[in-house]
């Protein structure tokens, strides 16, 4: 459990925690997440079972979206004693990778996600989403988190992408400055990427390295 209701869910604790749930389903359990669902699942999981006395979490919360009818969806909540918000947006994109699958007794792989400008848009679509909920002062939101979980190092760099940039900045093993078009003045937000190496899935192929991208939404971007 947590030692302190100041330090669950900071930027420290939610990078800590991921690193450590990756490490016990990759390196123990000798798997990868089977999907965004399985992700968001048992990183829900972990942080119910951590969270302080007083601390809600919930998953697949509703909102209304202002000037739309549609209902939207935040992939896990928190409310803390003083009913502060903790919101997390979670995205697993991947390439094939072939892994045991226990439960079906057989060698299986992972999915091509190809539309790569896409599958970075979409987690720009997720951080404009945190930050206008942050924005909005009725909801009471004290800190969110969009999160980019992959196993294609094609994520991590920035060279021959045309918009939505998300690599790492040059000279920097971790920041990355997520922008529209590659000269824009302005960052949307700073994320930071982050790097967990495990054994081979099959023995046949060579030890492999997943990555996440964390981008914190606090009163410094949610101005951006």
């Amino acid at each position: 459990m947590c030692n302190g209701n100041n330090e669950f869910l900071s930027k420290e604790y939610l990078i800590n925690q991921i690193e450590s749930l990756i490490n016990r389903i990759y390196n123990n359990y000798h798997r990868p997440f089977y999907s965004e669902m399985d992700f968001q699942y048992n990183l829900l999981l972990m942080l119910e079972q951590n969270k302080p006395k007083g601390w809600s979490i919930y998953t697949e919360v509703p909102y209304d979206e202002k000037g739309k009818e549609k209902h939207r969806r935040i992939d896990i909540c928190a409310k803390d004693p003083q009913n502060n918000l903790y919101l997390i947006e979670l995205k697993y994109k991947t390439a094939k990778e072939k892994y045991f699958n226990p439960f079906w007794d057989k060698t299986m792989e992972l999915k091509q996600f190809s539309c790569y400008t896409d599958n970075r848009k979409a987690f720009f679509v997720d951080v404009e989403k945190l930050k206008n909920l942050f924005e909005d002062k009725e909801n009471n939101v004290k800190l969110a988190y969009a999160v980019f979980l992959t196993n294609d190092k094609n994520y991590t760099e920035n060279e021959h992408k045309k918009s939505h940039f998300m690599g790492k900045d040059k000279d920097n093993s971790i920041q990355c400055s997520l922008k529209e078009q590659k000269n824009d003045q302005e960052p949307v937000a700073i994320g930071e990427w982050h790097e967990i190496k495990y054994k081979p899935f099959i023995k046949a192929s060579i030890a492999n390295t997943v990555y996440f991208n964390i981008v914190e939404i606090n009163d410094k971007i949610a101005s951006r």
